[in-house]
């Protein structure tokens, strides 16, 4: 029974030596520091938007520029800007047309003016042939 007690202390002690000779098990480490954590998440699917609404040019515009534009995602109230065009063209088309009514109001006055004169001219002619 002694050889048997003394096999098993000389059997422990063995056993001992060989776990303290063989380093521990590596585990990965990290420093731990205290700040923002970031982490990120891939997830598929399909956004939808709670409420859109069609906005279109007006008819005739022609080729219109877009200077600015709000970003997407941005919520906006009613009578916000939505997009803001470059109104050049459309300020050189209103002159164009401005001019053009007041070249053609012009014609009018004239055009008036002699038919004014061609009637006081046939009003004096009838005087004339009547004297």
């Amino acid at each position: 029974m002694l050889a048997c007690a003394a096999a098993l202390v000389i059997g422990g002690l063995v056993f001992g030596a060989f776990r303290m000779a063989r380093s521990a098990v590596n585990f990965p480490m990290a420093d731990v520091k205290r700040k923002e954590f970031v982490d990120y998440l891939e997830i598929k699917g399909e956004v939808k938007a709670i409420r859109s609404a069609v906005i279109a040019a007006p008819y005739g515009a022609g080729d219109m520029q877009i200077l600015r534009i709000v970003d997407n995602a941005t919520k906006v109230k009613k009578g916000d800007f939505l997009v803001e065009f470059d109104a050049t063209a459309v300020r050189q088309k209103l002159a164009e047309d401005k001019s053009a009514v007041t070249s053609a109001e012009a014609e009018i006055q004239q055009a008036r003016a002699a038919a004014r004169l061609k009637e006081e001219q046939d009003v004096t002619r009838r005087d004339d042939r009547e004297v």
